[in-house]
């Protein structure tokens, strides 16, 4: 806010996101958010009863964002609707674990290095570079994450936070409770079992207007508002909560790029939808406690099939547009999670075409913008 009063020639604000920061964003914005005097109240608090939310939808009265005019709000390869704990069996992908190794075999094999002093680089050299593409591509098959038309994958949690569960079932069942003890309280936000079990979990409560701040008025502010979804190969996050998704809305799209985008396989806007808001009724905190407390993969998928239903239902009475990425056809589809922003212009440069679509996504959204000002001020 400092650097916006000191700035007069700042007068629009984007937003872009990956990951994590994503959520990270969309939590910020209502912090910095003011709405306009027509637009206050908007939208309902968040309900705990079944009839407290009128059908709402975003009409046009707009907020500024720390003082600015919002523009684009875009995110990339976020969970929008948390995490979850629940795999099958324990598959090692081969041809994953095959990269690392065979990363080891150039290194080793070269025959140059045979000094004492040479052995002693490339063994080095081979651990940095095996560290950083194990940790980058360890995955695990299951039956959550990337919509069920290619090997499943680790979560965030499973990958980073969490690398000792490594889809272990009884591990796992075990996540939502013992995530707050290792990563904090994030863990048990992205899990959904924040709080107590009748308050509402802090991801649900940010698809809404409620006493913690105005979220969705705040995203609504934005001109645009675009997410990014790989289809598959996301060890990280899965193509349903990225792409804010039932899913029964899981349609596989085709393989084929589109024209000048590498790896973008699908563009499609989302109108908002007309529908009530999202409630946390009495049997949504039931499922809470029994998911905090008694720890079982009913328990889990039971309570977030609740959220994730009532989460979408409060984010779609935005619109947004919503873009599918596949890397199928990379050289390394395992790093999707960091081809979608191109990480390291080395390992992940599967991305380009991704990126070149966000820069392009952001110039047409500012020449519109120049063009809807130019017409304001010709009148």
């Amino acid at each position: 806010m400092q650097l916006v009063k000191k700035t007069e020639s700042l007068k629009r604000i984007s937003f872009l996101s990956h990951s994590l920061g994503g959520l990270f964003a969309r939590y910020a914005v209502a912090v910095l958010y003011t709405p306009n005097a027509s637009s206050s109240n908007q939208f309902d608090d968040l309900a705990t009863s079944a009839n407290a939310i009128s059908k709402t939808t975003y009409s046009c009265s707009r907020g500024v964002i720390a003082g600015l005019e919002p523009i684009n709000f875009i995110t990339l390869a976020t969970p929008h609707l948390g995490v979850r704990g629940k795999k099958q069996g324990f598959t090692l992908n081969l041809l994953q674990v095959g990269y690392p190794l065979f990363i080891y075999c150039l290194i080793t094999a070269n025959k140059v290095l045979r000094s004492e002093r040479g052995l002693r680089v490339s063994s080095r050299a081979f651990l940095v570079i095996f560290a950083y593409v194990f940790a980058d591509s360890f995955t695990i098959a299951s039956d959550y994450g990337s919509g069920g038309t290619d090997p499943q994958t680790v979560d965030l949690f499973f990958l980073i936070q969490l690398p000792f569960l490594l889809g272990v079932p009884i591990l796992e069942k075990l996540a939502a409770p013992i995530a707050p003890i290792f990563v904090g309280r994030t863990g048990s936000q992205l899990f959904l079992t924040d709080g107590k079990p009748e308050k509402p979990p802090l991801l649900l409560r940010m698809a809404s207007d409620c006493e913690d701040g105005k979220f969705i008025s705040a995203l609504g502010a934005f001109k645009g508002r675009i997410i990014y979804a790989n289809v598959s190969y996301d060890h990280m996050v899965g193509w349903r909560t990225s792409s804010i998704r039932r899913e029964t809305e899981l349609v596989k799209p085709s393989r084929r790029s589109l024209d000048g985008y590498k790896h973008v396989v699908d563009v499609e806007y989302h109108p908002p939808v007309s529908t009530e808001g999202p409630h946390f009724r009495p049997e949504a905190a039931k499922a809470k406690e029994a998911a905090q407390n008694m720890p079982n993969t009913e328990n889990a998928v039971e309570y977030h099939e609740i959220m994730e239903e009532e989460m979408i239902r409060g984010l779609q009475r935005l619109g947004w547009k919503k873009v599918d990425v596949s890397f199928h056809s990379a050289f390394w589809p395992f790093f999707a999670h960091n081809n979608i922003h191109v990480k390291n212009e080395w390992f992940h440069n599967a991305g380009t075409g991704v990126v070149a679509h966000v820069a392009d996504s952001i110039k047409q959204q500012e020449k519109q913008q120049e063009c809807s000002s130019y017409i304001a001020a010709s009148l």
